[in-house]
């Protein structure tokens, strides 16, 4: 860099003055709720066995209070499952898939395994529809004879179903969803699934290890069906070997051993999200969410959304940077800024998934707080400014272009000063009216 440039590097860097009240942005496990406090944790049923009548009702009462706080219509039947959201999607491939030839959306990264995994039990039977990585992929040859298999928000890329319009009603084969970061987060269309799965890591921001699955009455009828049943192991299996179904399956009774723990993690967070009002009102706080960051992203030119607003996740913030900087380039910087707000104690695992653009990946759902998403933005102006300035100005890394890192400068610049000028003014935060 010339002389000239270090004219034009700004002189002053406004450090926010107030940090988010929890620093904890990961998109799983994600935050727990308001108000968590371990030592508030029933312990009662800690060395006791989930056998046990209690045990049983603590985990048949789980059950029955996820489905009213999901809206989950009566005639679906939900169970818990070992291996958190994987753990709950497997269970259903394995035992609904097989009857039909299957149509599978790869939207994400997941689904692409979920792809994998489906070639390999059906092999030539699978018809993949692959997207952009930005939107959703075009269903217009979807089968409507098919079972569709789904993820219904990516954590990965922020690209999500915004409807399911595009499912024919009465469709003959099942559609099976992969609402692991969605539930409670998103709107479920209950008429047009049949099933779906989730875990109690996400949106309700509970302990990892268990998963969710609920089946409508035509995924249960098939999960029964001989046609249905193929080869697989114990933990997958919804039937035994002579056939019988684990109806109990639905009433609390579990394959293996679950967390009592992380069992009573879960009422905590279902107490939470009663106490708010149920789940139309978790759906605004990932609203309000949402706007906080969408609001700064428009006033922002260094960043933008990673993925296009048609099929953009209310939930899973995931952003990219904007300007002309060579991969490696863009590598260093995002490394450097998520460093540096992790030593400030501001945000944790704000890292995109290894095939992203670079850029960050911020958990919007229910738990986190709005304010401290609008704090978390403030520092990632200053993040962003003081790694142009400082470390990312002299790494041997550093753009080969002295047009771009200028650009990038002025940029920051400017957008540093209407941060200023918004703290100055109005004294920060959300307006919750």
């Amino acid at each position: 860099m010339n002389d000239q440039s270090e004219l034009h590097r700004p002189k002053c860097l406004v450090r926010p003055r107030v940090r988010p009240s929890s620093p904890n942005f990961s998109s799983g496990p994600c935050k727990k709720h308001p108000g968590w406090d371990i030592s508030h944790l029933s312990t009662e049923l800690l060395g006791r066995s989930h056998r046990s009548k209690s045990g049983k009702q603590r985990l048949s009462g789980a059950i029955k209070r996820s489905c009213q706080l999901l809206n989950i219509p009566d005639d679906w039947m939900v169970g818990i499952v070992p291996g958190s959201g994987t753990g709950a999607i497997e269970f259903a491939i394995w035992n609904l898939l097989g009857q039909r030839d299957v149509d599978v959306i790869v939207s994400d990264g997941f689904s692409g395994y979920w792809a994998d995994d489906i070639t390999r039990i059906m092999g030539q039977r699978v018809m993949i529809h692959t997207g952009t990585g930005r939107s959703f992929p075009n269903t217009s040859d979807v089968k409507d004879e098919n079972d569709l298999v789904l993820v219904y928000n990516g954590t990965g890329n922020g690209v999500c179903v915004k409807d399911l319009d595009w499912v024919i009603e009465g469709r003959e084969g099942l559609v099976i969803a992969d609402a692991a970061s969605a539930a409670f987060s998103m709107h479920l269309d209950f008429t047009k699934l049949d099933a779906i799965t989730w875990s109690w890591q996400k949106g309700l921001g509970s302990e990892a290890g268990q998963g969710m699955i609920a089946f409508g009455p035509r995924a249960l009828k098939r999960a029964t069906s001989r046609t249905a049943k193929s080869p697989g192991p114990k933990l997958l299996n919804f039937c035994k070997a002579d056939g019988t179904a684990l109806y109990n399956l639905f009433d609390g009774h579990t394959i293996s051993t679950p967390s009592i723990l992380a069992l009573e993690d879960l009422h905590s967070a279902l107490d939470w999200a009663e106490g708010l009002g149920g789940h139309s009102n978790l759906l605004r706080r990932v609203q309000l969410n949402y706007a906080v960051v969408d609001d700064w992203v428009k006033k922002t030119p260094w960043i933008e959304w990673l993925a296009n607003e048609s099929s953009r996740s209310p939930v899973s913030l995931c952003l990219q940077l904007v300007l002309p900087f060579e991969r490696k380039e863009a590598d260093f910087l995002c490394k450097s800024m998520i460093e540096l707000l992790q030593n400030e104690g501001v945000a944790y695992d704000i890292f995109t998934m290894h095939d992203a653009p670079p850029g960050f990946r911020i958990w919007g759902g229910p738990t986190v707080e709005a304010d401290d998403l609008w704090h978390l933005v403030q520092w990632l102006e200053w993040a962003y400014l003081v790694t142009m300035q400082g470390d990312f100005y002299g790494s041997e890394i550093a753009p080969k272009s002295a047009d771009i890192f200028m650009t990038a400068i002025e940029v920051a610049t400017n957008s540093d000063r209407k941060s200023l000028q918004s703290t100055t003014s109005g004294g920060g935060g959300i307006d919750h009216a």
